[in-house]
């Protein structure tokens, strides 16, 4: 009797192991999955910025033997435009690496946008106090200069 008891406790340990081991893998890969679709979007900017500064790339020839000043305006619009996306990209990403490292905080149950400086945090986390953190993980980042968070406790 003594055995069948063990071998069922054994077998809720394993039973339990292999399905915490599966949920922190989960989180693992989708954080990857988030970061690599970031970057196929910054990508994807930065391709439409360089498109839409080069469709008139006949014209800028004479405009800049002309004013000498339209071509380097329209260079630093682009450029400011890229840096805005992929600053914003890289936030996102460095905030989620934050929360995969963290281990009191999830990101799976944390979702995160940035937007212009902005980031945007939702979902749950365990505390008060890790709430707490994660806005504080996110102010940390280079490119934030605001946090929103509407996460709510949930044990």
């Amino acid at each position: 009797m003594k055995a069948i008891l063990v071998l069922l406790l054994l077998a809720a340990l394993a039973v339990g192991g292999y399905w915490y081991v599966k949920e922190h893998r989960s989180q693992t890969e989708k954080a990857k999955s988030d970061i690599s679709e970031m970057a196929d979007k910054a990508s994807d900017t930065v391709k439409k910025q360089f498109d839409k500064y080069s469709v008139h790339a006949k014209d800028l020839k004479k405009e800049l033997e002309e004013t000498g000043k339209v071509v380097r305006e329209r260079t630093r619009e682009a450029g400011a435009a890229i840096a805005d996306a992929t600053a914003d990209t890289r936030a996102k990403a460095a905030i989620k690496a934050k929360l995969v490292a963290d281990p009191d905080l999830s990101a799976w149950k944390i979702s995160v946008d940035v937007t212009e400086g902005t980031a945007t945090l939702a979902g749950t986390a365990p505390s008060y106090d890790a709430i707490g953190k994660a806005i504080s993980l996110a102010m940390e980042t280079d490119g934030v200069h605001k946090v929103v968070s509407t996460l709510q406790v949930k044990k």
